[in-house]
This record gives structure tokens, C-alpha cells and sequence, in this order.
């Protein structure tokens, strides 16, 4: 599933409430969840948001987008995947956090704009 938003303010947000093959044990989902960061202002974090198992462990995972991303370059973007599972989750996340970092490479490239998970 990938979903896109206009506002990719509000969608980091939503992303982190995607970690959705949260276990019962988690608790209801009228507890806290954490508040997704991106790299810093003008990055787009949430512009893109995708929600798969990529580790194979039947839990799914997050991959949030960020084409505005200076890490690699100038608005080279990144994505960074978020593993589910790993309860309880802190109150926030930062894209430091992630368990895996894609950086682009090139300025301008954009990575980050579309994600995707099968």
C-alpha cells in the first residue's frame, strides 16, 4: 500500500500511526504514538509513505520518503524503513532512527518522492 498526501506535514505524521500491524499487546490506539521527524525543514518527510513486510518476518514495515532529504546532497532525498515490531515505540522517531537509510546520491535527484512496497 503507498499513499500520498498534499500536506507532508500531516502525512509524517499519519505514517508513524501507519506501523499498523500493531499486535494487541500494544495496547489501543488511543495511546500515544510516536511522532515522525524528518530531517529537517523543507526535507518533505511523508511525502511519501508505504507500508510492507520487507524483512519477511510477517510483520509490516514503514518506508517514509523524503525528496527534499540534504544528506547525501542538496535535495538528493532519501527514504528511510522503519521495521514493525519493535514495541513499545519511543514518542518520537527521527529519520536517525531508521533501520535502514537510502540516501540519494546526486543534488536534485529527489529519492523519496514515490515509495512503494510489494
Amino acid at each position: 500500500m503507498a499513499a500520498k498526501h498534499p500536506n507532508p506535514a500531516a502525512l509524517a505524521l499519519v505514517a508513524a500511526c501507519l506501523l499498523a500491524a500493531v499486535p494487541a499487546a500494544a495496547g489501543p490506539l488511543t495511546e500515544a504514538w510516536p511522532l515522525l521527524r524528518g530531517e529537517g525543514p523543507g526535507s518533505g518527510a511523508g511525502r511519501s509513505v508505504a507500508v510492507g513486510d520487507l524483512d519477511g518476518d510477517q510483520i509490516d514495515d514503514l518506508a517514509v520518503g523524503s525528496p527534499g532529504c540534504d544528506l547525501g546532497a542538496a535535495d538528493a532525498g532519501c527514504v528511510a524503513v522503519f521495521y514493525g515490531g519493535g514495541w513499545p515505540w519511543p514518542t518520537e522517531l527521527t529519520f536517525a532512527d531508521a533501520d535502514v537509510l537510502i540516501l540519494g546520491t546526486e543534488a536534485g535527484e529527489g529519492l523519496g518522492a514515490e515509495v512503494a512496497l510489494d
